[in-house]
């Protein structure tokens, strides 16, 4: 069993705090998780791209240019 450890950078959160994306660091790379009415609905894996691009995502998501 690979045990997988995580650890989150950054935390975004839309006006109305209806959405939020939280920015993880991992062995991996970055992947970023979309929330929305605190229901999690995507994990994007980032792990081919920088922190700032994962940042990029997340601040994406909670302004409503990526849909969900």
């Amino acid at each position: 069993m690979v045990m997988r450890t995580s650890t989150e950078r950054h935390t975004y959160f839309s006006e109305d705090e209806k959405k939020v994306a939280k920015v993880y660091e991992s062995y991996e790379g970055w992947f970023v998780e979309f929330y929305k009415d605190n229901v999690l609905i995507e994990r994007r894996d980032l792990f081919q791209h920088n922190e700032e691009y994962a940042e990029n995502a997340a601040e994406n998501w909670v302004l409503g240019v990526i849909k969900g």
